[in-house]
């Protein structure tokens, strides 16, 4: 229920965002709310991780998160990382490819993943060096484990907390 509400915000965003990008002279006499400003953020980062890593994200709720902005090439620790999301419930795994900007989380439910999604989403964390990064999450369908053909060069931070 929770999915079809936020899909329903999310279509009505975008019409509102493709009608302001449509009409050039209006774009530049508009301000942009702080839900439009997240949601052009997300938008853009769903596009980003399909074009450049064949990451596709989905709309209903799995275990499998990716956090976009959480990642070790954005300044992001694990312990940083780790302590936010545990808020929303156990962890069942945390993938952090280095140098991305993103990495993904599995939660050991659906419900702890999705009050996750609903929390964290927008949310604004310190990163190490004292600056601001907001967090952008959104489902996946793969399990995270699935995604460590992509990094096969790399030793990537694969944390299991079973």
């Amino acid at each position: 229920m929770k999915t079809l509400k936020r899909d329903t915000k999310l279509r009505i965003l975008k019409k509102r965002l493709r009608s302001i990008a449509m009409d050039s002279s209006h774009q530049s006499n508009y301000k942009l709310s702080k839900s439009e400003k997240f949601l052009r953020k997300q938008i853009k980062a769903r596009h980003t991780l399909l074009r450049h890593e064949g990451i596709e994200t989905v709309s209903c709720a799995t275990e499998s998160l990716v956090v976009a902005n959480g990642g070790l090439g954005n300044g992001v620790s694990r312990t940083r990382l780790l302590l936010v999301l545990e808020a929303c419930g156990a962890v069942d795994a945390l993938l952090m490819p280095p140098t991305k900007p993103y990495s993904f989380v599995r939660y050991k439910t659906t419900e702890e993943s999705e009050k996750a999604c609903v929390t964290l989403n927008g949310k604004e964390i310190m990163k190490d060096l004292g600056q601001k990064i907001i967090l952008c999450l959104n489902f996946v369908e793969k399990g995270i484990l699935s995604y460590r053909h992509l990094f096969k060069n790399a030793a990537f931070l694969l944390y299991e907390f079973s």
